[in-house]
């Protein structure tokens, strides 16, 4: 059983009586993407709490089974998200009559649509609305029109502005954002799942890894802002140098298949098709959660080189956290530092990872071959690691969502 699959526990003895929540997101399970995911095990995690909690998704959401015990009333109600799609989602929020509405905001999962920008500016005219609270999980501007300037900046700051509670969850969107906000990182996606003692070894066979081989994982989808190209590069620098090391792509099938293939992955995947190492890659495909945690855990180490620094919006991230993996990732900039007086702990080079600079793949290749190298180095920082995860916890992050909305309906009161 998956670990976020637990029996309700009933109302916290140490919350105020939760309100009725309803989540707007742009995109939900079965549909693939880190925010519907983030929606899903948010709401199964207050409903752990006692909270009650609907969701207004993408019709998309439509194809999944039967509702989980915990599982949130799903309305798969939108076909689109432009902004002659706002009256049907009023009526659908009006269908709710929630006592908080917390958008799930990312541009992309809402298909660069401008309902979710208005929403909040028409509720907040009612004399009687629900308590207003935004989560950015991105601060992109969308689409309104060609040519449209600033008023694609103003489609953000009219979510930000008539909200009552502003979210966001990393360094990068706390500078973007424009006004106060509190923060609140995302957690794992992929739940740590204990596992016995041989079950990593039976993963590692599974993928067809030997006892010999130093698997180094990548997880998600393969996209240039990853880095992908220099784990590449690092890859064919140790394997030239006669290192031991298999290429594991763990997840990151999209739904589409071959055909959906953005040409950067496709130029990955022809490259690595005619590398040395062809035959010390391995693409695990997609995996229910349960699954993908023993794949996390058959990994050695994992890399994340991302083009503008480690950041803590990327999921990818957060489940190498979760798991306690020794990480190797690109260097944080000052925006994410600055989450320290947030009380969020940095990630610090040599402590819970190995962190190198942006686009260096001789670096990356040093830093992967030292794990290589010294075992007790990769247990060191994927202790370290593992001690940074309960920052990043659901249930802390439930807790807090509560408490902000239970101190901000008194205020109102």
């Amino acid at each position: 059983m998956s670990a976020t699959a637990r029996a309700p526990v009933g109302l916290a003895p140490d919350l105020p009586t939760p309100p009725r929540l309803l989540f707007v997101t742009g995109e939900y399970p079965p549909m693939r993407g880190g925010v519907g995911d983030y929606t899903h095990i948010l709401s199964r995690t207050m409903a752990e709490l006692g909270a009650s909690c609907s969701v207004i998704t993408s019709r998309a959401a439509r194809l999944g089974g039967p509702p989980a015990p915990l599982d949130p009333e799903v309305r798969p109600t939108m076909p689109s998200w432009g902004w002659r799609d706002l009256p049907l989602l009023l009526r659908a929020v009006d269908d709710v009559r929630p006592d908080v509405l917390h958008v799930q905001y990312q541009t992309g999962a809402f298909g660069m649509g401008l309902a979710p920008n208005l929403l909040f500016p028409v509720l907040s005219r009612r004399p009687s609305r629900p308590l207003l609270a935004v989560t950015f999980h991105d601060v992109k501007e969308p689409y309104l029109f060609p040519k449209a300037g600033p008023a694609r900046r103003w489609a953000n700051l009219a979510v930000r502005g008539w909200a009552d509670l502003v979210y966001v969850t990393n360094g990068h969107d706390l500078a973007a954002v424009d006004g106060p906000a509190r923060v609140l990182p995302i957690g794992s996606n992929i739940t740590r799942v204990p596992l016995a003692p041989e079950a990593p070894r039976e993963a590692r066979a599974r993928l067809g890894l030997g006892d010999t081989d130093f698997a180094l994982g990548f997880f998600g989808f393969v996209d240039e802002w990853k880095g992908v190209d220099a784990l590449v590069d690092a890859a064919e620098q140790l394997w030239a140098d006669g290192r031991p090391l298999t290429l594991v792509f763990v997840g990151g099938a999209r739904a589409g298949g071959e055909p959906s293939w953005p040409p950067y992955e496709r130029a990955v995947r022809a490259r690595l098709e005619q590398s040395t190492g062809r035959g010390r890659v391995v693409w695990t495909g997609f995996a229910d959660p349960v699954e993908t945690s023993a794949r996390l855990q058959a990994l050695d180490a994992i890399a994340l080189p991302f083009v503008e620094g480690a950041c803590y919006r990327h999921g990818s991230l957060m489940a190498a956290i979760e798991h306690g993996l020794p990480i190797v990732t690109t260097q944080p900039d000052a925006r994410e530092r600055a989450l320290e007086a947030h009380g969020i702990a940095p990630l610090a080079d040599g402590e819970n990872a190995l962190l190198v600079p942006t686009r260096d793949s001789a670096a990356l290749a040093s830093a992967v071959g030292r794990l290589i190298d010294y075992g007790a180095l990769r247990a060191a920082i994927g202790a370290g690691a593992l001690r940074l995860a309960p920052q990043f916890g659901w249930e802390r992050i439930a807790r807090t969502s509560l408490a902000a909305y239970d101190e901000l309906r008194a205020a109102r009161r």
